[in-house]
């Protein structure tokens, strides 16, 4: 499952990480990609999604994939 989207608190990130972990319970084999730029972000956001994927045991398949430059991202559609 992909998500491109700026990492702020507008694009509800938070959520759709708590969606995904419902859609896992019936298929453990999914991979959550979130893709985001961090310019102009709250520091602060960013690392409460990072402490939520640790502390629910979600770092292993969710991936947080910062700054990525526009030609690079058709890489991570294809994938």
């Amino acid at each position: 499952v992909l998500s491109m989207r700026g990492i702020s608190p507008l694009y509800r990130i938070h959520e759709i990480i708590e969606a995904f972990a419902f859609s896992q319970k019936e298929n453990s084999r999914l991979h959550l990609v979130i893709i985001g730029r961090t310019s102009g972000i709250q520091s602060s956001y960013l690392e409460s999604l990072k402490s939520y994927l640790d502390s629910h045991g979600r770092e292993d398949n969710v991936s947080l994939i910062l700054d990525v430059e526009r030609d690079e991202l058709a890489d991570y559609i294809q994938a």
